[in-house]
C-alpha cells in the first residue's frame, strides 16, 4: 500500500511538473508577444514595468576588413521594417545616410580610406530600436629598428 501511494505521488508530481513547464512555455510565448496572463488565464497587455524587457528588433555586427580601412556590417532587422543607416562625425554631422526599405538582413562594406582622421559613429535604426558603433580612425607612423655595421 505504501508503495502504491508513493507511486501515485510521483506520478502526480510529474504531472504537476509537466503542467508547470507547459504553462511557463505559454507565459513565455505571451511575453514575447507583449502580453501577460491574468489570474483567470486570459491574455492581457503587459503593464509598463522596469523589469520587463521588450524583445530585440534589431542586431548588428561590425568587423574591420583585415589590414584595410574598410569595415563590414552585418545587420538583422527582426521587425522587417525600413532601416536608416547613418555615419556621423564627432560633431554629430551626418556624413552618409541610406534608407533601406523592408529589409530583414543587410550586409555591406564601407570604405574609410578617403576619410580624415577622427571619431565617427555608425548608426542603424528601424524606428523601434537604434544601435550604434563608435569608430576611431587615426594614422600611425611606423617605427623600425635597424642595426648599422
Amino acid at each position: 500500500m505504501k508503495n502504491v501511494v508513493i507511486t501515485m505521488l510521483k506520478k502526480a508530481g510529474l504531472a504537476l511538473s509537466l503542467a508547470l513547464i507547459v504553462s511557463m512555455g505559454y507565459v513565455t510565448e505571451a511575453a514575447a508577444q507583449g502580453k501577460s496572463i491574468s489570474a483567470k488565464g486570459k491574455l492581457t497587455k503587459l503593464a509598463r514595468h522596469p523589469n520587463i524587457v521588450a524583445p530585440k528588433t534589431l542586431d548588428m555586427a561590425v568587423f574591420q576588413v583585415e589590414n584595410t580601412l574598410k569595415f563590414k556590417v552585418h545587420m538583422e532587422n527582426y521587425a522587417g521594417n525600413n532601416v536608416n543607416i547613418r555615419i556621423k562625425d564627432a560633431s554629430h554631422k551626418v556624413l552618409y545616410e541610406e534608407k533601406v526599405k523592408d529589409v530583414s538582413k543587410y550586409i555591406r562594406k564601407f570604405d574609410f580610406s578617403t576619410m580624415a582622421d577622427g571619431q565617427y559613429t555608425f548608426e542603424i535604426s528601424n524606428g523601434t530600436e537604434t544601435l550604434s558603433k563608435d569608430i576611431s580612425l587615426q594614422t600611425l607612423s611606423a617605427r623600425s629598428l635597424q642595426i648599422n655595421d
